[in-house]
């Protein structure tokens, strides 16, 4: 498989111009160069397209606590209710209107529905049964509309 070693006569220089075993080694050489070169980009794009992709933030879900407040103040109203045995829709209303000022809502109280502000539909809604000493049952349910 090897060639002859063929020298010629350069017409432009004068000078003798031989194909030996070193010039086709660094024709190989250049060959492998530019192979290593097209791999190294390819494996360089490929690193950067990787990176890329893990340090991309994936969106994370958006913690809404606005429904666990309005839960929460929904059953501190419904125990401080139980608490006074005051069923007063009155001043149920008054006490929806301070923790809600923005929002409208419905209270249930035995079969009474007080309405309060717009209805929307979107609600959180909380309920209770109040039993009282003498044995009474009084339901109330609170509504509050988003």
């Amino acid at each position: 498989m090897n060639k002859p070693f063929c020298c010629a006569k350069s017409l432009v220089a004068n000078q003798k111009v031989c194909d030996a075993p070193q010039s086709r080694a660094l024709q190989r050489g250049k060959k492998a160069a530019q192979k290593a070169f097209v791999f190294s980009l390819e494996a360089a794009l490929s690193l950067i397209l990787l990176s890329g992709f893990l340090l991309m933030q994936m969106p994370q879900e958006k913690k809404d606590l606005h429904e666990l407040l309005v839960f929460q103040k929904e059953n501190d109203l419904l125990k401080i209710w139980a608490k006074q045995q005051k069923f007063a829709p009155e001043e149920m209303q008054k006490d929806f209107e301070f923790a809600f000022p923005k929002a409208g809502g419905e209270i249930f109280l035995d079969g009474k529905i007080l309405q309060i502000g717009n209805k929307t539909q979107k609600a959180i809604a909380s309920e209770i049964y109040f039993f009282s000493s003498e044995g009474g049952e009084t339901r109330i349910s609170i509504k509050v509309f988003e």
